[in-house]
């Protein structure tokens, strides 16, 4: 809590400071730091961005196999990634989609190669600093993180790993064993 506090400090008098702890999401990791710094609104203008992230494996491209996904998961996708916007999606329809699973080769044995990171990004925006100044009473996560898809346009850890899945990246089930 002194810590926080400290960096907080820190960052209202021009200087950069990085942090990182463990948290589930960006709107988690806001919400434990209202919990550490307590609602306070000169605070508020400290905090510019929260990034979640994980590391899932890369399908090694050679052998990689596309598929046609059956209707559950074209219906998971589709709820999953509801309220993305066109331009988030970067071009990928959710019409007709297809999904990749791993492929043997010699240099990847079991169909993955290397390692790729799935980010959540917050930009801490005036709607989303209100939790912090205290504007708004309830500052949980999930208030927290439906602000910030309104009015940020965040795409969720699922969100950002259903679209790399989507890319040819990774897999489905690579994104839900790690988020």
């Amino acid at each position: 809590e002194v810590t926080a506090n400290m960096a907080v400090r820190a960052a209202i008098t021009g200087h950069l400071v990085l942090s990182s702890f463990h948290a589930n999401s960006t709107s988690a990791a806001f919400s434990r730091m209202i919990g550490m710094i307590g609602i306070n609104p000169i605070f508020s203008s400290a905090i510019r961005l929260l990034i979640a992230q994980r590391l899932v494996r890369r399908l090694y491209d050679p052998s990689k196999i596309e598929y046609e996904p059956d209707e559950a998961t074209k219906r998971w996708v589709r709820k999953t990634l509801e309220g993305v916007s066109e331009e988030r999606m970067g071009g990928i329809k959710l019409d007709n989609f297809k999904l990749y699973k791993p492929g043997l080769h010699n240099d990847a044995p079991f169909g993955f190669k290397g390692r790729i990171v799935i980010m959540e990004q917050m930009v801490v925006n005036h709607k989303i600093q209100a939790f912090l100044r205290g504007d708004i009473a309830d500052a949980n996560p999930e208030a927290i993180e439906a602000e910030a898809k309104k009015s940020a346009d965040l795409i969720t850890l699922i969100q950002a790993g259903t679209l790399a899945a989507l890319r040819g990246e990774t897999t489905l089930e690579e994104v839900n064993r790690a988020i």
